[in-house]
């Protein structure tokens, strides 16, 4: 007994047909699964939006409270001071230890005086060196002069606050001098509201100087001599030229 063959299939891209349906179904699982990530994605999401909320929510809230714990300036009848206003007691100072507003120094002050005196005074011509000292704030300068014997003359002025700022300070340094046994201190009225003349030094070396006052600034006018060479009242009158030179200079910012 013979059965009738069965049909050829050839089967598409030499695939079986069964195989193409487990695809399908593979596909629709992936599908499945992206879709479930995407919404599991998205409650996350609104979860830790919603969480923040609360968070900043709670925040507020505390904040309120140590605003109303925290009495004001203006309820308990008292001016808070600002950053950029000292206070009375926190007065502005400069590096130079001073304290006072902008004098408007500047370094080529230094170059305006006469050093005419200095070499009447040496004998040689003075140099002016590249030691110059300005504060930052502008209330202290310092110009300096030498000569290729070494000679020297130092002129200095420092602003402070109020003339009682400067007193206080000027007297202070009189009564320090006068108190050092290698001082000699005597008063200076020819120049300023203030002053006093010094000598340090001994028969072979001094130091002369002169510190007044005018208005809010301080003034120090400092010469060394060798006593064997230079005459001492000469070096004093060539002190009181200077004095009157920084005298017009400075005047207008005391």
């Amino acid at each position: 007994m013979s059965y009738p063959s069965q049909p050829q299939f050839t089967p598409p891209y030499g695939q079986p047909p069964q195989r193409q349906g487990g695809n399908n179904l593979w596909m629709i699982g992936g599908t499945v699964i992206a879709v479930l990530a995407v919404i599991m994605t998205v409650v996350l999401v609104l979860v830790q939006q919603n969480a923040g909320s609360q968070n900043q929510a709670g925040g507020g809230g505390q904040t309120e409270d140590t605003q109303e714990s925290e009495p004001t300036g203006e309820e308990t009848g008292e001016q808070e001071p600002t950053e950029e206003e000292p206070t009375e007691e926190e007065p502005t100072s400069d590096d130079s230890g001073s304290t006072g507003d902008p004098a408007g120094f500047d370094e080529s002050t230094c170059d305006a005086f006469d050093l005419g005196p200095f070499e009447d005074l040496f004998g040689v011509p003075a140099e002016h060196p590249d030691d110059t000292d300005v504060t930052a704030e502008s209330t202290y300068l310092m110009c300096y002069y030498t000569s290729a014997d070494y000679d020297s003359l130092k002129v200095s002025v420092t602003s402070y606050t109020d003339a009682d700022s400067v007193m206080e300070t000027h007297e202070y340094n009189r009564e320090y001098w006068e108190d050092h046994e290698d001082y000699e201190v005597t008063d200076y009225t020819e120049v300023g509201d203030a002053g006093f003349h010094s000598v340090f030094g001994s028969a072979g070396s001094q130091l002369r100087e002169l510190e007044f006052v005018i208005g809010k600034l301080i003034f120090s006018i400092e010469i060394w001599i060798y006593t064997d060479k230079h005459d001492a009242d000469l070096t004093d009158e060539t002190l009181t030229d200077y004095a009157e030179q920084a005298e017009a200079f400075f005047t207008q910012y005391s």
